[in-house]
Order: C-alpha cells, then structure tokens, then sequence
C-alpha cells in the first residue's frame, strides 16, 4: 500500500457496491465525502503531508480498489457521473 492510499483509506471508507465514500474521522465522520461540481463529478479535496490534492471520487476509488493512481482518464459506463459503484 503507498502512502497516498494509506492517507485516503485513513481519511474515507468506500463502499463497492453503493459507490459511497465517507469521511472516517473528525466532525464529518459518517457524512457523505465531497462536493458535486458543476459537471456533476463528485470532488474532494485532501490535505496530506502539506499537499493539497483535488480529484474525484472516482478516482479515489480506483486508487483504493487497485493500489494504483490512476494514470488514464476515468469514466462512469453508464455515463452517471456521481455513480462512484466499483462495477461503473
């Protein structure tokens, strides 16, 4: 596991099946994690070691699935931008 996945799976749990991620910890432990934008993605953003990352949950999710952060554009196959489900 890489420190940027354990730093995600410290901060958010992520459910396959719903495609739901929460927060973990703090005063938003249990809430729904992130922010639909305009494009209707659902984004988040982390602080980490002094960074602050800005991605989507879906990729999020790849990272936390796979181990890997994605290095291609992602997409829904259904083309729902904020269903983050594993099968999508």
């Amino acid at each position: 596991m890489t420190n940027l996945q354990q730093a995600i799976a410290a901060r958010f749990s992520y459910c396959p099946e719903t495609g739901v991620m929460r927060w973990r910890n703090g005063r938003r432990a249990g809430k729904k994690a992130g922010k639909l934008c305009r494009q209707g993605y659902r984004r988040l953003e982390i602080r980490a070691g002094g960074e602050v990352i800005e991605t989507s949950a879906h990729r999020l999710a790849w990272l936390l699935m796979t181990g890997e952060w994605p290095d291609q554009i992602l997409d829904h196959i259904n083309r729902k931008k904020d269903d983050n489900r594993w099968s999508n």
